[in-house]
């Protein structure tokens, strides 16, 4: 790794593939990438030009710039009990370095059946939502930086975290969170601060729902899902019925009409009115 930073030019840092395994004696591996954009293997890139693009996993391994590190005062949040602190280191190393590649090479082995872990842990309620206060009192701190772009980037990095906790809950803790999710989201919103263009439609959709009717996105994800699910998909095949008839009935109207402006159906017409005369 320490030969892969200088090869590249004294990189900010760099991070490498993992192998997650699970078991102690017979270990299943799986290799996993940090990235799914090629461009981080194959050139040095500025993640702080385009933070929204790179806010991918926020996975720890990899070798940092001490006088990088400094300059920018990064460090991890002090939140007690290490839980989610890789979020927002990982978020500061993408507001501001501007030279970073990655290597595709499984450097690091990661358990992941370690029932003492502390994202196993759901008695953290809020521990995420804490966790992102951090990262936006960071932007606002840190010089020298795109804050906007930066504000608006981490959207898509908060609501994906916000979603992974969500559904790892206990069902008596998923309201309270949803409510805590749906006020800091309403905050961005009116801040402007949301980058809709990350999200695709149906995250579009759930987000909205979400700062919008929390108690509903609420009953409507964890009670009524399947009644839900099963009514919209009657109500998408009706939907598609009723799209198919009068696609039908548009090609027989102009096939009709075709007839009516043939010459066949026009001479016709004329021999059969005067023979009714």
């Amino acid at each position: 790794m320490y030969s892969f930073v200088v090869d590249n030019g004294m990189l900010d840092f760099a991070k490498a593939d993992t192998k997650s395994f699970i078991g102690v004696n017979d270990r299943t591996f799986a290799y996993e990438r940090i990235s799914q954009l090629d461009k981080c293997y194959t050139e040095v890139f500025n993640p702080s030009e385009n933070p929204g693009a790179y806010l991918t996993r926020p996975s720890q391994p990899g070798m940092y710039s001490l006088e990088y590190l400094n300059h920018y005062g990064i460090r991890h949040n002090t939140s007690p009990g290490a839980s989610y602190q890789d979020a927002g280191f990982w978020a500061q190393n993408m507001f501001c370095a501007q030279k970073v590649r990655y290597l595709a090479k499984d450097c690091y082995w990661v358990r992941r059946d370690n029932e003492a872990s502390s994202e196993l842990d759901t008695s953290k309620l809020f521990t995420i939502c804490d966790e992102f206060a951090f990262v936006y009192r960071r932007i606002g701190e840190i010089d020298g930086i795109n804050k906007e772009a930066c504000y608006r980037a981490i959207s898509k990095f908060a609501a994906s975290s916000y979603d992974w906790n969500l559904f790892r809950l206990k069902d008596e803790d998923r309201k309270p969170f949803i409510a805590r999710y749906s006020k800091a989201f309403n905050v961005l919103a009116s801040r402007n601060q949301i980058d809709w263009s990350l999200f695709d439609e149906y995250e579009t959709n759930i987000l909205k729902m979400i700062i919008e009717h929390p108690d509903a996105y609420y009953y409507r994800q964890f009670f009524f899902a399947k009644d839900f699910d099963d009514s919209y998909q009657v109500i998408q095949q009706q939907n598609a019925t009723i799209d198919k008839l009068k696609q039908e009935n548009a090609a027989l109207r102009q096939e009709l009409e075709n007839v009516y402006q043939s010459k066949r159906y026009k001479i016709g017409s004329k021999i059969a009115h005067l023979g009714g005369r």
